[in-house]
């Protein structure tokens, strides 16, 4: 994956559990985080249970799958596509909470669903990754969006000028303009509430000691990282 590019990545990656001690503190923790890397094959086999474990009920499509987890909330995984959003929306329950992964796609069926969430007075959190499209189309439209610990929310220049929200607006006046249309941008949660997006909230944070690591084996692209603005 190139600086300039991000693909559309059907169940994109979540920080493995063994990292999120120094992902969260920005610990020098050597040894957990060789342990993780030995143990790398092991993790990926268990995400691969998880994912044919974790819902009861699924609709499984070539780019998206939608379901049912086992304490009952919608989970919604692949690329954002108008089929993928009339799934999930033909589901929804009065309360239910929709989980999220997504690496993009169509910026108007993530908001579709985010909108429809509101309806139901439900709330949207990020079951894994939530990257461009669907991070700029989560943040802005879903009344309450929830970044749990081990979740990450990247944004892209482009996904951001495509929401035209002006709390959009007021973040790209943050990036520089020699970042790339479609580079993953991390925004800090102070930026991201300073510009007035009082609905997102944030359980943890990426530390600065951890980044280069995260952009290998979380985000798997380069980063740019924005903490003021």
């Amino acid at each position: 994956m190139t600086a300039s590019a991000s693909p559309h990545l059907l169940h994109p990656p979540r920080v493995p559990p063994s990292a999120l001690p120094y992902l969260e503190y920005g610990e020098p923790l050597v040894r957990r985080w060789g342990r993780y890397r030995r143990n790398g094959a092991l993790f990926m086999i268990a995400v691969a249970i998880t994912g044919l474990t974790a819902c009861q009920t699924r609709a499984a499509h070539s780019d998206y799958e939608v379901g049912r987890s086992m304490n009952g909330n919608l989970v919604y995984s692949g690329i954002l596509s108008q089929a993928g959003a009339d799934d999930l929306i033909g589901s929804l329950k009065a309360g239910d909470f929709v989980s999220v992964t997504s690496s993009g796609g169509d910026l108007k069926a993530g908001t579709a669903i985010a909108e429809a969430v509101n309806k139901i007075n439900g709330y949207v959190t990020v079951g894994g990754s939530c990257y461009a499209e669907c991070a700029s189309s989560m943040a802005f439209s879903a009344n309450r969006l929830v970044v749990p610990i081990g979740a990450t929310l990247l944004f892209t220049k482009q996904s951001l000028r495509s929401s035209g929200s002006a709390v959009a607006r007021r973040l790209i006046s943050c990036i520089p303009e020699e970042v790339p249309e479609n580079r993953y941008i991390w925004i800090a949660p102070s930026v991201m509430r300073a510009a007035g997006a009082q609905n997102v909230q944030f359980e943890w944070t990426v530390a600065s000691s951890a980044r280069n690591s995260f952009e290998r084996l979380g985000a798997g692209a380069p980063v740019y990282w924005i903490d003021t603005c």
